[in-house]
């Protein structure tokens, strides 16, 4: 057994004469010997239990794990090679002829036994994989190992990845002389993440010697082929590539776990090519301040003193910041090879690519490769970022990356202060990007990343540096971080802001603190708070009252989304109290013209923000009973009362969102007649037509609205006197409605009439008891 077995190989290892530390590692030794012989054991069984048997990929994920640990003592490996101690006995005994001493010639070695044990892992499809690369990972980089095992594992990577790519090749042949391995796609993964783990833990001097050179550069060229047959169809990023062995691919793309380690590799090798320093002209802010020295230094700004060493230490900053930037750009250059140049290619098209852990990973390497590059590189490295990235709107995938990549520049210090004013507009924009795709739009990613940015952006800048850019910034996050429709990028903008405030201080960031207690991570949670309660908060601030209002009626308005629409008219009901003279003679004019718009989401909220801002007025009139300030200009008005007509002569009902338009409408008229606004005789018969029409449309929803705006029609623009309705009004609501009830065949009709009756006044339904009695007998 394995006790016996360690027991007597132990007796005899101590039987030599050997000293009791040698004993114990010679055990040691012989123990670890045994763990590769029960891993190897373990290759012929089911590893992921598909068969009902047992799941062996515990164990060898835990072996696997204890093999990688063994690769990290730091003496030779040849001191705990049982093989090699054996082969050793051998000689020193003389003894030629026995031969039940020594090891078999075609024993393998410890290093080899792991490095074999470990390769036929790589095609595994859970974790074992992972924990094979990086078992041979940590073994390769051996110093003692590298000089033999190295270039033998790269020569087999490359012949891995000669496989794969002949395989993507004649993936659209039937017709092919050999046939399809279903196993190499996997291990072409496990493959390119061991040498991406390589090139992490191992050392520049020896994956980029002499020796080796030859065989990276050869690997690269294999690397960029397999990146062009992973890339999704329609994205093959090879132009043309020297290589006779180079055909057109018809593959269908590799996985995304592909593409995001390939973008590792090009990353790390990329980076190798290059010195291992820090780059020196970047951008260093100095002192990292905190939200209380930033609180101390507001509370102490009415001494004297400070503003005289404030601008002393700010102009002394700004100016020491331009100076250096200048000579570090004239001094600080070098040969950068060709391979830096292909490496920051393939992470510029993989900061496009569909899958977010691509772009995520290739911002990382932008940011690794850059910091290590002269300073007219990285300046060409954010031009082809602006200019590639942020140059199309439709394409989602690459803002996304662009502003993953700016932020990972900014963090970094690599983005000086000269390029703010080209990027600070592009992220602005990108906190509010939101293009539409059919029936819903994409933009979260986008607007998320953007915060990032922002947030970098604060821990990056000092407060002199960043301060021109402050005021657009402030509102931009604010805006994002109360009207966003996904509650993560709401979060996300909020959490930029509180580092905004805490690194540039509160001073910069007008009622910061203020900001930051009413838009907190739970308060932002709710939408329908963030809309009615949190932002009516923030709006009382001068600096963001003008900013929210004028992106609730441009922007939120017209939304794709009719919840958002809503939600926004009623935040700008909340609104006109404290802005009213801006909302009426301002906001409403252009809301007006917006109310027969051909996008139907636009005329919707257009319609909706009338209702809301024209019953706010009506209220705020009723309460100060007086029309000074709080009046509408006599052409909005009269525009507000023929809107109707306007809507009807359009036959704006008709075709798509017409039941969206009738509910919009009615709730107009409803808000109308709550505000009182004045109207003559033949509009006030106008709306009452078109509300029965609505009454008798088949949705319920324009029914309900229908029946709730002739309520506060009637109440507001059709008194009963003492002595009850005149004939008039009697036979053309009350009447008219029991006729139709008692003889319409269509039930729709006859639902939406019955439901009218019910909302009448009760001196206009019942001004006797003959026709209550009538109504009842109706309904009955």
């Amino acid at each position: 057994s394995f006790d016996g077995d360690r027991t007597n190989r132990h007796h005899q290892a101590s039987g030599e004469g050997c000293s009791s530390g040698d004993t114990a590692a010679v055990a040691e030794a012989v123990e670890r010997d045994v763990i590769v012989s029960i891993k190897d054991s373990t290759n012929g069984s089911d590893t992921c239990g598909m068969d009902g048997g047992p799941q062996w990929w515990e164990s060898t994920y835990i072996l696997l794990t204890w093999l990688g640990m063994l690769s990290l003592v730091p003496f030779d490996l040849t001191v705990m090679d049982s093989t090699l101690r054996v082969q050793h006995h051998s000689s020193l005994s003389g003894d030629s002829n026995d031969t039940s001493s020594t090891a078999p010639p075609s024993t393998p070695t410890l290093a080899s036994s792991i490095l074999s044990t470990s390769k036929s892992h790589l095609s595994d499809p859970g974790p074992t994989r992972d924990a094979a690369s990086s078992c041979l990972a940590s073994l390769l980089s051996r110093p003692d190992l590298e000089s033999c095992h190295l270039e033998e594992f790269a020569n087999w990577s490359d012949d891995v990845m000669g496989r794969y790519l002949r395989q993507e090749r004649r993936s659209g042949d039937s017709a092919g002389d050999e046939t399809y391995d279903p196993m190499l796609p996997l291990l072409i993964i496990g493959t390119v993440q061991t040498l991406a783990q390589i090139y992490k833990s191992g050392t520049r001097s020896n994956l980029m010697g002499g020796r080796h050179l030859a065989t990276v550069e050869r690997l690269w060229t294999s690397s960029i082929l397999v990146a062009d047959a992973a890339a999704p169809p329609g994205r093959r990023r090879t132009r043309g590539v020297r290589n006779g062995d180079c055909g057109i691919v018809r593959g269908g793309g590799g996985s995304s776990l592909l593409r995001k380690l390939l973008t590792k590799l090009f990353a790390r090798v990329g980076a190798t090519y290059l010195p291992p320093r820090v780059a020196s002209w970047r951008y260093e802010r100095g002192g990292r301040r905190s939200l209380l020295d930033n609180l101390a230094s507001s509370s102490s700004s009415s001494a004297p003193s400070l503003p005289v060493k404030e601008a002393s230490r700010m102009s002394s900053e700004v100016g020491a910041a331009s100076q250096n930037e200048t000579t570090q750009l004239e001094g600080d250059l070098f040969y950068v090879p060709d391979q830096v140049e292909d490496a920051m290619a393939q992470l510029l098209l993989s900061l496009t690519d569909p899958s977010t852990v691509v772009r995520w990973s290739a911002a990382k390497g932008v940011g690794r490769i850059t910091e290590r590059l002269p300073a007219v590189c990285a300046d060409d490295v954010v031009d082809a970022i602006l200019s590639d990235l942020f140059a199309d709107m439709e394409r989602d995938g690459a803002w996304h990356g662009g502003c993953l990549a700016l932020a990972e520049l900014a963090r970094r210090g690599l983005l000086l202060p000269r390029r703010l004013d080209e990027l600070v507009p592009v992220v602005i924009q990108a906190t509010q990007y939101d293009v539409r795709r059919g029936r819903h739009t994409i933009g979260a990613h986008v607007r998320d990343a953007a915060s990032y940015a922002c947030w970098a952006f604060a821990r990056a800048y000092s407060a002199e540096v960043l301060r021109p850019h402050i005021p657009a910034l402030a509102e931009a996050i604010v805006l994002a971080s109360l009207f966003d429709r996904e509650v993560n990028c709401r979060r996300a903008a909020s959490a930029a802001f509180q580092e905004c405030v805490g690194r540039q201080g509160a001073d910069n960031f007008k009622h910061g603190i203020d900001v930051l207690q009413a838009a907190d991570y739970f308060s932002l949670g709710n939408r329908t708070d963030a809309y009615t309660t949190v932002a009516i908060h923030i709006a009382s601030f001068d600096e963001y009252r003008r900013p929210i209002i004028r992106h609730l009626s441009e922007a939120k308005l017209g939304h794709w989304d009719g919840d958002v629409r809503i939600l926004a008219s009623k935040s700008l009901h909340n609104l006109v109290e404290l802005d009213p003279t801006y909302i009426a003679d301002v906001v409403m004019p252009r809301l007006l013209k917006k109310c027969t718009d051909d996008n139907l989401a636009v005329r919707h909220g257009a319609i909706l923000g009338c209702a809301e801002i024209v019953l706010a007025i009506g209220k705020m009139r009723d309460e100060t009973d007086s029309t000074g300030d709080i009046s509408m200009k006599d052409e909005t008005a009269n525009a507000l009362a023929d809107l109707v007509s306007e809507i009807e002569k359009a036959r704006l009902y008709r075709g798509r969102g017409g039941e969206m338009m009738r509910s919009a409408v009615c709730r107009f008229i409803e808000c109308l007649s709550l505000a009182r606004l004045p109207l003559t005789v033949k509009q006030q018969v106008k709306l009452l037509d078109s509300l029965d029409v609505c009454l008798k449309h088949p949705n319920e929803e324009v029914q309900e609205a229908a029946a709730a705006a002739l309520s506060s029609l009637t109440r507001s623009y059709f008194p009963v006197g003492p002595n009850g309705p005149s004939d008039r009004l009697q036979k053309r609501v009350v009447d008219k409605y029991v006729d139709i009830v008692r003889t319409e065949d269509n039930p729709a009709a006859a639902r939406g009439y019955a439901l009218a009756l019910g909302r009448l006044p009760k001196k206009l339904l019942a001004p006797s008891a003959h026709v209550l009695d009538r109504i009842l007998r109706t309904l009955a």
